[in-house]
C-alpha cells in the first residue's frame, strides 16, 4: 500500500527502544478521505500524549498532565488507544499494570466506559501471542488480587477479550496498513463529555514531589503568621490555592483548608 504522507505527524518522534520520546500533546488530524478513498468524508484527531510519569522532572509532569486533560475536556467525544510495546508486556509491573492504573485514575468510572477503549501493541515479534501473554500474566497476579482490585482486573479481562483469536492489534509504523487501526477506531464507542470523565492523574513521585511543596508552603504560613507578615502570608496563600484550582485533588484541598484555619 502506497504510504499516506501526514505533514502533521512530522511533530511525533519515536525510538527504537523502550523510550518515550513525547514531550507535550501532539494533535494530528486525519482525513478519512486519505485513508478509505474520496468517497469517505470526516475526520479523526489523534492525539499523541506524553505519559505522565516519564520525565525526570516532576513539574513537567503536572504541567503535561494539567494540559492532556484541558484538551480532552474541550473535545466533543473521546476514543482511546492504549498502546504497549512488546516491553511493556515482558515487563509485567512497569508495563500492562501501570498502563491500566493510568486509565482507572485518568477515566471516572472506566468499567463502564471500555467499549470506548482500544489496545494496540508495538515492536512485537511477528509470532507474538499477545493474548497468550496476557492470559499468563493474569494467572501470576490472581493470587496477589484483591476486591479493591476489581476495576483493574475488569481493565485486564477487557484487555484479554479484545486480544482473543489474533485479534490483537499490533501496530507497525513502517510496515503496517493504517486502515486496520483507523477502522477499529471509527467502530467503537466516544465517550461523551469529556470533561466530565476525564481527570488529572499523576505518578507517586510526583505526588510525593507536590507534597512536599505543600508542606514547605504550609510552614511558609506559619512563619509569616509568626512574624505578622501579611504579604508573604497571602504570597503562600495563594501559591497553595493556584495548585489547589490546578490540580483539583483532595489533598491540596485539604492543605489549602487547614491553611486557611491556621
Amino acid at each position: 500500500m502506497e504510504s499516506v504522507k501526514n505533514s502533521g505527524s512530522t511533530i511525533v518522534t519515536s525510538h527504537s527502544l523502550r523510550k518515550y520520546e513525547t514531550r507535550h500533546i501532539a494533535p494530528i488530524t486525519i482525513q478519512l478521505k486519505e485513508i478509505f478513498g474520496h468517497y469517505e468524508t470526516g475526520e479523526i484527531i489523534l492525539c499523541n500524549a506524553p505519559d505522565f510519569s516519564n520525565s525526570e522532572i516532576p513539574e513537567v509532569d503536572i504541567v503535561n498532565g494539567v494540559a492532556v486533560i484541558e484538551a480532552l475536556k474541550e473535545c466533543r467525544s473521546i476514543k482511546i488507544l492504549a498502546l504497549s510495546s512488546y516491553d511493556s508486556l515482558v515487563d509485567r509491573e512497569r508495563g500492562i499494570l501501570k498502563l491500566i492504573r493510568t486509565l482507572i485514575d485518568m477515566v471516572d468510572g472506566i468499567e463502564h466506559r471500555l467499549d470506548s477503549i482500544c489496545y494496540g501493541f508495538t515492536k512485537c515479534p511477528v509470532m507474538t501471542d499477545i493474548n497468550a501473554l496476557l492470559v499468563d500474566f493474569k494467572s501470576s497476579i490472581m493470587d496477589a488480587f484483591s476486591e479493591s482490585d476489581s476495576v483493574l482486573m475488569t481493565v485486564l479481562l477487557d484487555m484479554i477479550e479484545k486480544t482473543v483469536n489474533g485479534a490483537a492489534l499490533k501496530i507497525d509504523p513502517i510496515d503496517g496498513d493504517p486502515k486496520e487501526l483507523i477502522k477499529k477506531f471509527k467502530h467503537i464507542h466516544g465517550i461523551a463529555y469529556p470533561g466530565e470523565v476525564f481527570r488529572f492523574s499523576i505518578s507517586k513521585e510526583t505526588e510525593l514531589t507536590i507534597t512536599n511543596q505543600i508542606e514547605r508552603d504550609k510552614s511558609n504560613i506559619r512563619c509569616a503568621l509568626k512574624h505578622r507578615n501579611n504579604d508573604l502570608l497571602m504570597y503562600y496563600l495563594n501559591n497553595l490555592k493556584i495548585l489547589k484550582d490546578l490540580i483539583k485533588q483532595s489533598f491540596i484541598q485539604d492543605a489549602y483548608e487547614d491553611s486557611i484555619r491556621f
